[in-house]
């Protein structure tokens, strides 16, 4: 995997004038605590679903997770749970933060919620919806109101494949739209992310990573989602471009009123782009809450470990 663009493709990236967020490296975090009784797992997960409640008091939930349990086939033939018990709510327009280190369950959270992945017990409700137990038909139908922006935006297009026609696929398959009409959509979604409608005739090799990962933007915009999830989508990119991204995603999130989970190791990117966040660890949720609450007033020893060790990336080496 590509770990991110040189200087000169950085340059290729236009700054949007807003904010800029420079995300640290992911550091290695101490064990601090184990992930708790279930007892007090349940009262976490509770804060998780009640915030969604607040952001939004007269709405129910867009997305609602009920104890989502998965796991793994181990040695032995013994199952290795990498989520367990997992429960929260994101409201329509909201973005909400999920955190920790890498193999604690964020990424195989968002597989269940494609379905790419089934649960082994728990449930995944879209607008009331249940996800998980869904039939193929009815997967097929609600595929395009969660899409997805991949953490790589090297191993994630097709080398192959001209960027129209990938960011063109959905469309394709999804809707009725004449060939003239792909293509007009697909240059207006090049346009909405900050490209050239001209690049829908290049290759990916023929662009920088932040450009890749517009184009990642735009194919997931393609069907109009109501829901997007970001995995991890600039930790892949060069510090220079990272700000960029996330100033896009912020943008698109608040011009088009979707809702976001945006998963990542870093805390500060998560307190940038999240109004909640929720705290992962070892597949179990240790803490969550409103941005500020988590950013300033911590409960949990793990999420200060977290806070901590991202602080400690960031901070200039002696001289």
């Amino acid at each position: 995997m590509a770990t991110g663009t040189s200087a000169g493709e950085a340059g290729h990236d236009t700054p949007t004038g807003r904010e800029a967020v420079g995300p640290a490296p992911q550091a290695t975090v101490p064990a601090a605590v184990a992930p708790g009784r279930p007892e007090a797992a349940a009262a976490r997960n509770a804060a998780a679903r009640n915030g969604a409640a607040d952001a939004a008091p007269s709405a129910a939930p867009l997305l609602a997770v009920r104890d989502l349990t998965v796991s793994y086939p181990g040695r032995l033939g013994r199952r290795q749970v990498a989520v367990r018990g997992v429960s929260f709510e994101i409201a329509a327009g909201e973005t909400f933060g999920l955190v920790g280190e890498s193999g604690s369950g964020k990424s195989t959270i968002s597989r269940v919620l494609l379905g790419l992945r089934r649960a082994d017990s728990g449930s995944v409700l879209l607008d009331g919806e249940d996800v998980t137990h869904a039939s193929r038909r009815a997967r097929r139908r609600l595929a395009p109101q969660v899409q997805m922006v991949f953490q790589d935006p090297y191993g994630s297009l097709n080398p192959d494949r001209r960027i129209g026609d990938t960011v063109g696929a959905g469309l394709l398959f999804h809707t009725e739209l004449t060939r003239a009409q792909r293509r007009a959509r697909v240059a207006e979604l090049l346009a909405e992310v900050g490209l050239d409608p001209a690049l829908a005739a290049a290759y990916p090799e023929e662009l920088s990573g932040g450009m890749r990962q517009r184009v990642g933007i735009a194919r997931a915009l393609a069907l109009e989602p109501r829901l997007l999830v970001a995995d991890e989508p600039v930790s892949a990119l060069d510090v220079s471009v990272q700000a960029q991204v996330l100033n896009l995603l912020t943008e698109l999130q608040r011009s088009r009123g979707l809702a976001m989970l945006f998963i990542s190791h870093d805390l500060t990117v998560v307190r940038h782009m999240s109004s909640r966040i929720a705290v992962l660890r070892a597949g179990e949720i240790v803490e969550a809450g409103d941005r500020d609450q988590i950013m300033e007033r911590p409960e949990s020893d793990y999420t200060r470990a977290l806070l901590a060790a991202g602080l400690s990336a960031r901070r200039p080496a002696a001289a």
